[in-house]
């Protein structure tokens, strides 16, 4: 193919833009005036004109295309604006003038450009007031092919098969084949008879065949130049050396199942098959006779490994071949060779479902599931486990689909028949005795962190199989995550461990009850499924580290005769909490009679948890009456009071 020496290109002004679809508009029924009319319309005002060529350097004699992408405010102009094409050298193709009118479609027009001369072609588009230029460089003068390869090449083998004896004349076509030239079949050499440049005609030598080998495919190599520093290869072929008489064996049939109406298209693939052949199926028999209940099959291809064939129908004279496990048989005609494969194929009803697999998928997992069989029609609607399923693939004899979402109650197991349907006939047919299944995750808590944690703070609850949402109990109260990281395997939840849990208590030795570390049991119930996963005792709570006021008693009264001595009762501080218990003060209430008196007053030292201090109110009253008030406790648990009420009586008469 020639090449042709480009002339001085002539910089292309061009607008490069992202390649366009669609096709070129057609004129109009009445060309629009020049200058970009739309037909029927006003032109657009201002528009903007992007041109691309898909050669800006072509032969002469060959065309180009100029495309201009017509625009008003970065949106296409209305379909049908015009759009004119002019040119200083060759002519448009679709009237062989220098100028034509095209219209556009999705803001796009193109028109294509010839000329039969060299040079450069200024092409002038123009769209009402705007326009735009690109120009095309058309060169010739072609220059000397460059010199053609040396290495050869072999183009075809013919014949190619024959005799393992050999001695069969082989002629060899190509290109460049230099003498001398040696010829191998495999690693065996030929006896070269003739050789031209592109011919080489030998004699196929002799193979040793194994045994039970009655074909064998070998490469022909050609070496040109052979023996010299030039040597060169080229490989080509097979070469299949066989039997002139085969005797056939099958492996096996695929598909090997079919419906009773016949017309199934099988293969059967073997050995040693050699055309022409007959197919036969029948109930029983073997090879070197007839079957029984022998109905011939349409053979529609022969390979010496291979037989494509169309099951005969199981009908009329086949009619004792339905529903059942059927022999084939082979014959290689010429050398009346056979071969038989018993139950090699089975019939039955118009359609029928033979294998599924898998025949388990999570239930919230897509699976691919294949189904075998045969009498599939597209479209076809396909339930597994009465869950709708999605068609991936339909053939007759295969079905790819994917798995559904399964409705679950209370984590119950869901299970059910696969069916298949073929919509446009209403023909379905269900698996027998199988039963597809999806297995539904059983939630199970792995690792809790941190474990012991306090109350208030948050925990990380991991847990496999896992819809990724659900809720938590600790002690019986209802717990839902704050946030939820998942992954492949697993699922991991943040709670907030509630505060007001049951905890088990400690009596303090000066009165008043600690809570203390508590293990809860915890509980997850997957919102999805409703499956759950329970570890009795698996959570270790820590009460809040907080400080607790506890003042027993919290009444003081106080009896006393006026003339007898002062009266002291006491009332214990116990802090009930889990941190250190800062008394900021001890002091009387507002209205709190004179007659009381209390020790210790203000500041005190920080009491640990279950430590406890005295607090001692002593009542002098020395008039008849009664008295009241109060001794208010500040601390950094909040505030506590110690009622207090005295009565002061007269002494007895003497």
């Amino acid at each position: 193919m020639n090449r042709f020496r480009k002339w001085p290109i002539v910089p292309a002004l061009v607008v490069l833009l992202v390649a366009f679809a669609g096709c070129e508009g057609e004129s109009p029924t009445e060309p629009p005036r020049p200058g970009g009319t739309t037909p029927g319309g006003t032109p657009p005002a201002d528009p903007n004109i992007a041109l691309a060529v898909s050669n800006a350097d072509p032969l002469v004699g060959s065309t180009t295309t100029i495309t201009a992408t017509v625009t008003v405010d970065g949106q296409p102009v209305t379909n049908g604006t015009a759009v004119e094409f002019s040119t200083n050298l060759g002519s448009f193709a679709d009237n062989n003038s220098n100028s034509t009118i095209r219209t556009t479609s999705g803001g796009v027009a193109s028109a294509v450009l010839t000329s039969t001369v060299a040079g450069t072609a200024t092409v002038t588009v123009r769209v009402n007031n705007a326009t735009a230029i690109a120009q095309i460089n058309f060169r010739g003068e072609p220059i000397d092919p460059d010199p053609p390869g040396t290495a050869p090449t072999i183009i075809s083998v013919s014949p190619s098969s024959g005799s393992p004896a050999g001695g069969d004349l082989v002629v060899i076509t190509g290109t460049n084949f230099d003498a001398p030239v040696r010829v191998l079949f495999g690693d065996i050499p030929a006896t070269v008879v003739s050789q031209t440049s592109t011919e080489i005609r030998v004699i196929s030598p002799a193979v040793q065949f194994g045994p039970t080998e009655q074909a064998r495919d070998v490469t022909i190599t050609v070496i040109t130049r052979a023996g010299t520093p030039g040597e060169q290869q080229a490989t080509g072929g097979p070469f299949r050396y066989e039997l002139e008489i085969l005797t056939p064996s099958i492996t096996h049939v695929s598909p090997s199942s079919g419906p009773n109406e016949g017309n199934t298209r099988i293969n059967i693939i073997g050995s040693g098959f050699q055309a022409p052949v007959r197919v036969f199926f029948g109930t029983g028999g073997s090879a070197g006779g007839a079957l029984t209940d022998q109905v011939e099959a349409q053979v529609l291809q022969v390979s010496f490994g291979q037989v494509i064939a169309l099951t005969p129908p199981a009908t009329g004279l086949g009619a004792e071949l339905a529903n059942q496990q059927v022999t084939i048989r082979v014959v290689n005609i010429a050398s009346n060779t056979d071969t038989v494969m018993a139950q090699a194929f089975r019939y039955g009803p118009s359609m029928r479902i033979t294998a599924v697999g898998p025949t388990t998928a999570p239930a919230f997992t897509p699976t691919q599931v294949v189904i075998d069989g045969w009498g599939f029609d597209d479209p076809v609607a396909v339930t597994l486990g009465g869950i709708a399923a999605t068609p991936i693939q339909v053939s007759g004899t295969r079905l790819v689909v994917r798995t559904g979402i399964p409705f679950i109650e209370d984590c119950g197991s869901v299970e059910g028949e696969v069916s298949v349907t073929n919509i446009e006939d209403g023909t379905s047919t269900t698996a027998e005795g199988l039963v597809f299944t999806y297995l539904i995750p059983q939630p199970t808590i792995l690792s809790i962190t941190p474990n012991p944690v306090t109350a208030g703070s948050t925990v990380d609850v991991t847990v496999s199989g896992s819809s990724g949402t659900g809720r938590f109990q600790i002690g019986g109260i209802t717990v839902l995550p704050s946030s939820v990281v998942t992954s492949p395997t697993s699922a991991t939840f943040t709670l907030v461990v509630p505060s007001n849990l049951q905890f088990e208590s400690e009596t303090c030795p000066a009165g008043g009850e600690r809570r203390i570390s508590t293990a809860f049991t915890i509980t997850y119930t997957d919102a999805l499924t409703g499956c759950d996963d329970q570890i009795d005792n698996g959570l270790i709570v820590n009460p809040p580290a907080n400080p607790r006021l506890f003042i027993d008693p919290q009444t003081l009264e106080f009896a006393k005769v006026t003339t007898g001595p002062p009266v002291t009762l006491n009332a214990t501080i116990v802090n009930t909490g889990n941190a250190p218990l800062n008394i900021s003060d001890i002091a009387f209430g507002p209205g709190t009679s004179a007659d009381f008196s209390v020790s210790p007053t203000g500041m005190q030292p920080a009491i640990d948890p279950c430590g406890s201090i005295l607090v001692s109110v002593t009542y002098s009253a020395i008039d008849v009456g009664t008295d009241t008030g109060s001794v208010i406790v500040s601390s950094n648990a909040g505030n506590g009071t110690i009622t207090l009420t005295g009565s002061a009586t007269a002494p007895p008469p003497p």
